[in-house]
């Protein structure tokens, strides 16, 4: 069993699309430095959510 987790989520459109999960195994090392992770899963968020609002107004701009 690994004595620390870490679990982060991928948000897009205020909803979960996915979990990054990371424990200490097999060496069980103090997990540190996750907040540039934190900081690049926000990032990956939005830029899908400002990928899916592209794909929605070219499809709207088809349509027409």
């Amino acid at each position: 069993m690994p004595d620390q987790v870490l679990v982060i989520p991928l948000v897009v459109d205020g909803k979960v699309a996915l979990l990054v999960y990371g424990d200490n195994l097999p060496e069980r090392r103090k997990i540190r430095d996750v907040d540039t992770l934190e900081i690049f899963m926000n990032q990956a968020g939005m830029a899908l959510e400002k990928a899916l609002l592209e794909k929605k107004l070219a499809e709207l701009q088809r349509e027409k």
